[in-house]
């Protein structure tokens, strides 16, 4: 893209509109804020250097979503072959929450990438399952899987949690 092509107003209007969603969606999946920064801004990169039409509001943000995805999957994929020292940063933000959301922060920690993204975006974006799917490249009962194993291992991660607060 040219920079005499680029669209300051058009930009402003899609940061301001979906850059906390992609933000929450790549922090849920990869549980780091430098990271999580790093794929928004990439996400934008690409949506304003591609040339996509899009149907709808609807249509972009699932596009959005899917590009989301695939840069965490890519990020993680690419963490897998190196060490990495703990982000200090997410460390400090559960010490200032609560108990309760720091559990629940952990025990979504517990779970693997892909799960994390499946309950980000069925929970917290509210996307039905058929769209989860595209978004993740897989099949329905894959992301019900993921669903079913996330939210067994968080239950058995809080109540694990709760006992050894009780003793």
């Amino acid at each position: 893209m040219k920079t005499k092509d680029f669209d300051k107003e058009r930009f402003d209007t899609l940061y301001n509109r979906y850059s906390a969603m992609i933000y929450r969606a790549a922090y849920g999946c990869l549980q780091s804020r430098a990271d999580a920064e790093d794929v928004v801004q990439d996400v934008f990169v690409t949506l304003f250097t591609k040339a996509v039409s899009f149907k709808d509001d609807e249509h972009q943000k699932a596009w959005l979503l899917k590009v989301t995805a695939n840069r965490c999957k890519n990020l993680l994929r690419a963490k897998a072959r190196t060490v990495e020292l703990p982000d200090s940063a997410a460390a400090a933000d559960f010490e200032s929450e609560s108990d309760a959301h720091i559990d629940l922060a952990r025990a979504l920690c517990e779970l693997s990438p892909d799960q994390r993204l499946a309950m980000h975006l069925y929970y917290f974006e509210q996307i039905p399952l058929r769209g989860v799917a595209g978004i993740m490249r897989c099949g329905e009962n894959t992301v019900k899987s993921h669903l079913r194993r996330a939210r067994a291992k968080m239950k058995t991660f809080l109540e694990k949690e709760q006992k050894d607060d009780l003793q």
